[in-house]
Order: structure tokens, then sequence, then C-alpha cells
């Protein structure tokens, strides 16, 4: 159950980043209930919940039989200052992430890939996951072998925080597959292309924020000339 809520507030902070920095704009419609499902490789429930919040949040509208659509209506400049308050409280967090989460998550991943390529292909997460290899539930994957609560746990607040990093794309069931059976080389080219893009994204989040930085620090040092 806590994890359920957790991936449901995963995806209520990915589409509710992506809908105040103008990613998704007015009018435009969201996955179906199913087809977002299967995106995320999550029950009905759970992704309902996080599309109940987003409508309470007054973020999209749902009609019945009809896919969710975006009903926030913002502008150039509130996508801007929506990024700005995201950002910049996250900077030294993000920075921290991106310098240290290897060392603590590519051991883990190291031992737990090499678990599931013992296991058999049923043995994970009620035979569902061989389905729906994307990066990130193959790190959770590879973390439950070890069978450490503290560490998934800390999986999946981090990636809460990250959540704007999630990627759009989707893999598809034979991606970790070879002749059948799961490959650790497939799986890690998975991750070295996972991996490249978060490192791309957050280079453009860093140039982002420092520019804001640079700017507040240009405005203060032109008041403090007017002042002297």
């Amino acid at each position: 159950m806590e994890k359920d809520n957790v991936l449901s507030e995963l995806i209520y902070e990915y589409y509710e980043s992506r809908i105040c920095f103008g990613i998704y704009k007015y009018g435009d419609q969201l996955k179906s209930v199913s087809q977002l499902c299967a995106s995320f490789g999550l029950a009905r429930n759970t992704v309902q919940a996080a599309l109940n919040k987003l409508e309470e949040k007054g973020y999209i509208k749902t009609e019945q039989r009809r896919m969710a659509r975006v009903i926030y209506q913002g502008n150039p400049k509130m996508f801007k200052e929506n990024a700005v308050k995201y950002f910049v409280p996250r900077s030294d967090g993000l920075r921290d992430i991106n310098q240290w989460g290897p060392f603590l998550f590519s051991p883990v991943w190291e031992k737990g890939i090499k678990k599931i390529e013992l296991s058999p292909p049923d043995s994970m997460h009620g035979k569902r996951d061989l389905m729906m290899f994307e990066a990130t539930k193959l790190y959770d994957d590879a973390l439950n072998t070890l069978n450490n609560r503290l560490m998934s746990s800390l999986y999946w607040q981090l990636l809460r925080y990250l959540n704007y990093f999630y990627p759009d794309e989707e893999y598809g069931p034979d991606n970790c597959l070879e002749d059948g059976r799961f490959s650790i080389v497939k799986a890690d080219e998975i991750k070295q292309k996972m991996d490249s893009y978060y490192s791309g994204v957050y280079s453009k989040v860093e140039n982002f924020v420092d520019s804001i930085y640079n700017r507040s620090f240009g405005c203060i040092c032109g008041a403090v000339a007017v002042i002297d």
C-alpha cells in the first residue's frame, strides 16, 4: 500500500511538472487510464488516484468515457516562473544526486542484475516485468532481489525528487531478452541509454538554474552600484 501511494504520487508529480512547465498545454489530452497503466506498469487504481488528484488540483478534466484533458491555462511567463520555483530550491539536491547517485546505486545494480539473470522470468513482480523493461523498473527489480526495503524506498523517493527527469520513451518486451532469456548485456545497454538521457536533461536544468542565479546576482550588483 505504501509503495502504491509513492507510485501514485510519482505519476501525479510527473504530469503536474509537465503541465506547469507548458510541456502539456491547455486542451492537450493525456493517455487513457489503460495506456498509462501499460506505460508505467502499474495497477489501474494507482494510476486513477494520480489522475483524480490532478483533477482535484485543477490541472485536468476527465469527462465520462473520454481521456483526461488539460484545463490549466498558463502563459510563457507563468511557465518560466513555475520552472524557477521548481528547480531553484532543488538545485543543490539535484547536483548531489548527479554526483553521488552512481556511487550509491551502481554496485546495487550490478549485484541485483546478476540475481535477475539467475532467476526464472516468472519470479519477478507477478510475471509482468519482462513485458515492461524500462530502466526505472529494471532498477526496481534489481533492488528487490536484495530484499532491502530501505534501499527500495530510497530509490522511489529519489524518483519522486527527480520526477521531471522521468523519460517519455518506453521500451518493448524484447529489450532485455536474447534468445528468450534475460541478457545482462542488453540490460546494461538500456541503463547506459537512460544514464545518457538523465545527464543530458540534468545539464539543461543546471544551465537554466545557473542563468537564474547569474541574473539575480547581476540585479543585486546593479542595485549596490546605484546605492553607492
